[in-house]
């Protein structure tokens, strides 16, 4: 029962270094690439609550939010492209 146990918190402490070792790092600031305030062109098909929606004629959701942020931290502006399930790549090839 002891050799268990004493294997048990051996277990553990091994398992836990890679952990540690992650928090323990120094965390340098990011640095985001800079677009230059170029235009992305997003696919989003308003249909699913709360992810992307129209509401009162207003484009919100999750999906407006994260790419609105995501733009903000890489100087980019977000053009968002009504699209339908498979013609949603098609939006997004044709921009690059």
């Amino acid at each position: 029962m002891k050799d268990t146990k004493l294997a048990f918190v051996l277990l553990l402490v091994l398992l836990m270094i890679p952990v540690l070792g992650v928090v323990a790092q120094d965390s340098a600031p990011v640095k985001w690439p800079d677009l230059g305030g170029r235009e992305v062109t997003v696919a989003v098909e308003n249909l699913y609550c709360p992810y992307n929606m129209i509401k009162d004629g207003e484009a919100v959701g999750w999906d407006y939010d994260t790419f609105n942020a995501i733009c903000e931290l890489l100087n980019c502006t977000p053009i968002f492209k009504n699209a339908l399930g498979r013609h949603a790549h098609c939006y997004c090839s044709r921009a690059v």
